[in-house]
């Protein structure tokens, strides 16, 4: 009896045991069906989205080309429009504008027809540059003014700065002019002799400021016509031109310039000398000395007049 109800026992647990393997494995088979279902589904959305995205790009495709052909055409459709007809080619008529200075006859297309007329320039003015006629361009610069003695030798203007001359200063400066073609006079000995003439000392220095003399020119003028008479040593004819009242610098150029012989100077003194005074050698020489010529002048001087 007690075997039996072991055996009982054994049995409805191992039948227990087994309903709930049974009843697991139907849970794990339900769970795989439903994971497999799922995943079915994901499958079919990821498909179907695909085929969505696919679609719109071959209608975005197609778009393109579409707008592409249209632009093509519009282009097509605007050069044609730009082109000129054949009409347009054969009716055009060309119309030059004028001509100008620089610029040749030119029609609307571009088209010249002869050449530029060229610049006429007026000639210059003392207050105008040369100017052309036809377009008013100008070139270059005004003359300017020559003004002489108060007027403008171009153009007849009247100089603006000149002080109005009286009659005695005018009369001064002709005086001082005529005495200079005469005569050399320095600066000092041209006044002296205006007022010696008559004319007050601010009308003489008028005309001895004036007269537009050189007095490196007159004291040379008044060396060489002292030569001409009489016999100088180089240091003499500068105090001469100094007594004239010509100024050193203006003596001694006159002297430098005057192309003497000083040895043949002291020659023609010492003759001079022994034709009126009766010197020996050594006195002669002493004078020549005494007159300004050096040493070795002296006694060529006195050889030369047999002494």
């Amino acid at each position: 009896m007690k075997d039996t109800m072991i055996k009982m026992f054994l049995g409805l647990f191992l039948s227990i045991c087994m309903l709930s393997c049974f009843t697991a494995c139907e849970k794990d088979n339900a769970v795989d069906t439903d994971i497999s279902s799922d995943i079915s589904q994901i499958d079919a959305i990821e498909q179907q989205t695909e085929e969505t995205t696919d679609t719109k790009n071959d209608n975005k495709t197609q778009t393109d080309q579409t707008e592409n052909i249209n632009g093509e055409k519009a282009e097509n459709i605007s050069s044609e429009e730009q082109k000129p007809t054949q009409t347009e080619k054969t009716t055009h008529k060309h119309s030059y504008s004028k001509a100008t200075c620089t610029k040749a006859p030119t029609c609307s297309c571009g088209v010249t027809n002869g050449s530029a007329l060229g610049h006429s320039w007026n000639n210059a003015t003392c207050t105008s540059a040369k100017k052309c006629s036809r377009c008013g361009e100008t070139t270059g610069s005004a003359l300017g003014h020559s003004f002489s003695e108060g007027k403008c030798s171009r153009c007849g203007k009247t100089d603006p700065n000149y002080n109005t001359v009286s009659l005695s200063k005018q009369n001064a400066l002709k005086q001082a002019k005529s005495y200079l073609e005469i005569l050399p006079f320095s600066y000092s000995g041209l006044i002296n002799q205006l007022e010696y003439e008559g004319f007050s000392y601010e009308d003489a220095v008028y005309g001895a400021d004036n007269c537009g003399a050189n007095w490196n020119e007159q004291a040379l003028k008044q060396a060489k016509s002292y030569l001409e008479v009489l016999p100088f040593s180089y240091s003499g004819l500068i105090s001469q031109l100094e007594y004239e009242e010509f100024t050193s610098e203006q003596a001694k150029y006159g002297a430098d310039h005057c192309g003497a012989n000083w040895n043949e100077q002291a020659a023609k003194q010492a003759k001079s000398y022994l034709e009126i005074f009766t010197f020996s050698r050594q006195e002669l020489i002493d004078q020549l000395e005494f007159e300004g010529f050096t040493y070795e002048q002296a006694v060529y001087g006195a050889n030369a007049a047999g002494l």
